[in-house]
């Protein structure tokens, strides 16, 4: 799950990992090794209602990427989005 280098990565600068959107049960239970404290969520709009979240990591399979970035875009326009390649 590159989503996990991601956390760690995040975790390096201080950054405060407050949710994490997995899907999958055992990637789901990994990144909770990291970041016991954070909500584990099962779908991006429970994610995006979050009202202190400013800013996303989209860790996802490329063919969701550009899916997942409509969803913020018409949720959450104002939010800070670090997204990996492609975006189509």
């Amino acid at each position: 799950m590159m989503g996990r280098e991601h956390i760690q990565n995040l975790k390096l600068v201080g950054a405060n990992v407050v949710a994490v959107f997995e899907p999958d049960n055992t990637q789901r239970f990994l990144a909770k090794e990291l970041v016991p404290q954070a909500l584990f969520l099962d779908s991006l709009e429970a994610l995006l209602a979050i009202p202190e979240l400013s800013a996303v990591v989209i860790a996802s399979p490329n063919h969701c990427h550009f899916e997942n970035l409509s969803t913020i875009a018409r949720l959450r326009p104002s939010l800070h989005v670090l997204c990996e390649k492609p975006l189509c």
